[in-house]
């Protein structure tokens, strides 16, 4: 079985002095989605450390620090999240602490090497971001790119960004001639490509696969079918919004859709989850509703109900509709 410490750095010293700080006696473990199966190691290593400790592990999603459950850590004295960063838009319970988690293998010299020869044409300003998981790699990856004669305008202690959370990247997009992006997958890459409306190059730096990838392609996929469901929602009348709670709980947006969805005539509806899935969905859906607005995670329509059979718009989009403003795409809201 591959343990956590063989592919993630963390401090265990650190986890174990904030246990005893804490004077905890039932502490939860909070870990990404992909890596619970290698979590049973840094259990076993509390477990010998910290012997009249309860250590449980929390099996409900975690896909970032927005989606913590308030009424499962309240059960807790102590509750470890590790590889997360705080979400900017909200504060998490008192006894949440985040815990670094980060990969070990670095971006390799041949691969920035590539990158440094890919993007030689573009212009000199580069922006680097990256995800909690890798944010040590970016400072040597700035040094590189510096000593090749670009200038990395971003704040280089702000470059952690999240599904609907960009950092800085709106006060430097216009001094810039290309983003690049240090993550694993699309998620975080197409995210940034919405956020600018694919105005910039984009590059996803695969530190797990060691590849660079020019990935403007994938977001004008991605948006011919946002722009798709923003199409038909136009002249519906009854609206369905979707509503989250805790760090997904957003009274402003949540007001701003109501007031434009009565300036418009339109019939609208409210349901509340914690966790939306098709099925959930499904089970509030009806034929009467024409049109589905999730303001709980902005990326649930576009990654989870992208093939739904009616529109599933995020707040941008909606506002986009009822604004009758399609010309710039907005994302998140």
């Amino acid at each position: 079985m591959v343990k956590l410490g063989e592919l993630y750095n963390y401090d265990i010293e650190l986890i174990v002095n904030l246990i005893k700080d804490k004077k905890a006696k039932n502490v939860l473990l909070q870990i990404p989605e992909g890596l619970k199966t290698l979590i049973y190691s840094l259990v076993d290593e509390l477990k010998s450390k910290l012997m009249d400790v309860e250590i449980n592990v929390d099996l409900t999603p975690s896909y970032g620090s927005c989606l913590i459950d308030s009424d499962v850590t309240s059960s807790y004295d102590l509750v470890i999240n590790l590889g997360h960063e705080k979400y900017p838009y909200w504060s998490p319970p008192h006894n949440v602490h985040f815990i670094d988690l980060l990969y070990k293998k670095s971006l390799s010299i041949d691969v920035i090497n590539e990158l440094v020869s890919k993007i030689s044409g573009l212009g000199r300003n580069i922006a680097l971001y990256t995800t909690p998981q890798h944010k040590h790699d970016i400072r040597k990856l700035a040094r590189v790119l510096s000593s090749n004669g670009f200038n990395v305008v971003n704040n280089l202690s702000r470059t952690v960004i999240f599904g609907c959370w960009f950092s800085d990247l709106d006060k430097v997009l216009n001094n810039i001639d290309a983003v690049l992006v240090i993550s694993g997958g699309y998620f975080h890459s197409i995210g940034i490509g919405l956020r600018i409306q694919n105005s910039k190059p984009i590059f996803k730096l695969d530190p797990y696969e060691q590849k660079i990838e020019l990935i403007n392609s994938k977001v004008y996929e991605v948006l011919k079918v946002r722009y798709s469901k923003i199409m038909k929602a136009f002249d519906t009348r009854r609206w369905l919004l979707v509503i989250g709670t805790n760090g997904q709980y957003r009274p402003n947006i949540i007001l701003k859709l109501k007031n434009l969805l009565k300036n418009n005539n339109v019939n609208y509806y409210t349901f509340k989850t914690a966790l939306l899935t098709e099925q959930i969905l499904k089970n509030a859906d009806t034929t009467t509703i024409d049109v589905i607005v999730v303001t709980s995670c902005p990326r649930l329509p576009i990654e989870d109900f992208s093939r739904y059979h009616k529109p599933v718009l995020t707040p941008g989009e909606a506002i986009m509709v009822l604004s009758n403003k399609i010309h710039d795409y907005v994302f998140p809201w």
